[in-house]
């Protein structure tokens, strides 16, 4: 098989095996005259579009030759299997995915040295993103979607809301008990009838920032929900 410097082989490649004045001898063995003079016109339409075959590979298009022949394309490649077949024709199909060639030899990693310079900075590097992995894991403080988006070069991020970060940081301004005894009237309400977001922190007899954010826990978590008339529910 011959060298190939392309990267992506999408056609297939056809090389002739038996020079021009020979190819219809009838003195060549195991191959019938009949054979290559029903093949005729398949020999000649790929002589002609597709020159140096005697030579060298050369890549071809079975769709155009199946459309100049008017035959169907699965026509054409089993012709040049069989012509491939007889040793007329080298023909290599095309591939259904593309693969890649390198044009150059590739190391063995057992012979390739990296300066210390180049080491230290490499280990610095990958040291510097396991301290960033590690920090977003164990941070009880900053907003995690927050860190992942500064992470990537957006310094302007708000706070999400939703991380457990947020959540915690929203139930830090109650008191030990207070945050389920809110939880608790939420559900007593609600569990008589749907209210709407002002209804609900009407009804409750705490300081109204206290119960937003009692509420905004529990839409956050998926244990109150808007129903279509936008009123509160449970999930």
């Amino acid at each position: 098989m011959p060298s190939d410097d392309c990267v992506c082989v999408p056609n297939n490649r056809r090389q002739t095996t038996v020079p021009g004045n020979t190819l219809y001898s009838e003195k060549r063995p195991g191959i019938a005259l009949d054979f290559l003079i029903k093949q005729e016109g398949l020999i000649n339409i790929v002589l002609r579009l597709y020159t140096g075959l005697f030579t060298d590979f050369a890549r071809i298009d079975e769709g155009e030759i199946a459309t100049r022949l008017k035959i169907e394309r699965q026509e054409v490649y089993e012709n040049l299997q069989l012509l491939s077949q007889r040793d007329i024709v080298k023909y290599i199909p095309a591939k259904k995915t593309p693969f890649i060639v390198f044009t150059q030899e590739r190391q063995n990693h057992e012979k390739i040295t990296i300066s210390k310079a180049v080491y230290e900075e490499r280990k610095k590097r990958f040291e510097e993103r396991i301290a960033v992995v590690l920090n977003y894991a164990e941070s009880e403080n900053i907003c995690r979607n927050k860190m992942l988006l500064a992470y990537f070069g957006d310094k302007s991020a708000r706070n999400c809301g939703v991380c457990d970060v947020c959540l915690r940081d929203k139930r830090k301004n109650l008191k030990n008990n207070e945050f389920e005894i809110i939880q608790n009237e939420i559900k007593n309400l609600l569990q008589k009838q749907s209210l709407s977001l002002n209804q609900l922190v009407d009804s409750l007899n705490f300081e109204e920032e206290k119960s937003l954010n009692v509420i905004r826990f529990m839409i956050d978590n998926d244990i109150l929900f808007y129903d279509d008339e936008k009123k509160l529910r449970f999930a």
